[in-house]
């Protein structure tokens, strides 16, 4: 089952209607493809003003970031909201503690420091 297909049931079984999920098409590899995707859908829409981001809790900064500057070229406001998943087992007070978690933090940071120095221009240029 696609992560896609994963949280759309994760949403209808939080109560979220069937019919307000809307599952984007596109073969996004990456957090940077995912957040064009999302903006060139926005552009298209109508009355969209806020976004909910829900990703892995060690991702959180790097995600909001890369959707914040994705999202610059549009002119509507919109407001980005981003949140850890509860289905994250990460701990944030003992990340070191687990070579897995401790693999997440420092790719994370590298890819922190690889969207500032190149992403970052080029998403909110809105042309990558």
């Amino acid at each position: 089952m696609s992560s896609s297909n994963r949280a759309r049931y994760a949403l209808i079984g939080l109560g979220v209607p069937e019919d307000s999920i809307v599952v984007l098409s596109g073969a996004a590899t990456s957090t940077s493809m995912e957040a064009e995707i999302t903006r060139e859908y926005l552009l298209t829409q109508n009355g969209i003003d806020t976004l909910l981001l829900v990703t892995s809790t060690y991702h959180t900064r790097r995600a909001f970031k890369i959707f914040e500057a994705a999202f610059k070229p549009i002119e509507e406001p919109l407001t980005l909201y981003c949140s850890q998943s509860s289905y994250s087992r990460f701990s944030a007070e003992k990340w070191w503690r687990h070579r897995h978690d401790i693999e997440h933090v420092m790719m994370e940071y590298l890819k922190l420091a690889n969207f500032y120095l190149f992403e970052k221009r080029d998403l909110r240029k809105g042309n990558r």
